[in-house]
């Protein structure tokens, strides 16, 4: 039997959400996080990022130096592609009313509106997400039963599929 197949018809019938661990929590963590609970009802996620400091953020947009720019303007840089001008509603709303569809905006403030979004969307599925500050060390393939996550400091959790979402290394 194919395990998928298997570990399908095994959610079928438990009737439990599907439980995914996301490796990573920066932009593409984040984003892959947004997608599953627009998408998938009843979706439980756990996030695992070992720098809280980049939540939400990774190293591209943690920067507080202002003259690090987007290299796409603002009015093409919506976290969603049915929504390619959120990020510019998002600041003419709050920090810079006056900002441009053409406008390259610092790096940090594209971090805030994601930061934002992340949260507004938590607040619409309470209970479905937990964050957990370290760093996943094994990740062991259980045919049937899924995933094993465990961290460094060997504490470990089951989950249905795990997302990597690792981001550029320094």
């Amino acid at each position: 039997t194919c395990p998928r197949k298997e570990m399908t018809r095994n959610r079928a019938r438990s009737r439990s959400p599907l439980r995914v661990a996301i490796v990573g929590g920066g932009l593409s963590g984040t984003l892959a996080c947004l997608q599953l609970l627009r998408t998938v009802p009843g979706v439980r996620i756990t996030i695992f990022e070992r720098s809280p400091r980049q939540l939400n953020r990774g190293v591209a947009y943690s920067s507080r130096l202002s003259r690090q720019l987007l290299n796409v303007p603002a009015g093409r840089r919506g976290l969603f592609p049915n929504d390619p001008e959120g990020f510019l509603r998002w600041v003419r709303s709050g920090p810079l009313p006056r900002a441009e569809a053409g406008d390259f905006l610092p790096r940090s403030l594209f971090g805030d509106h994601v930061h934002d979004v992340f949260h507004a969307e938590l607040e619409k599925h309470p209970g479905q997400v937990r964050i957990t500050a370290g760093e996943v060390v094994t990740i062991e393939h259980r045919p049937v039963h899924g995933h094993r996550v465990r961290l460094a400091d060997q504490s470990w959790s089951d989950h249905d599929a795990v997302i990597l979402a690792l981001g550029n290394a320094p």
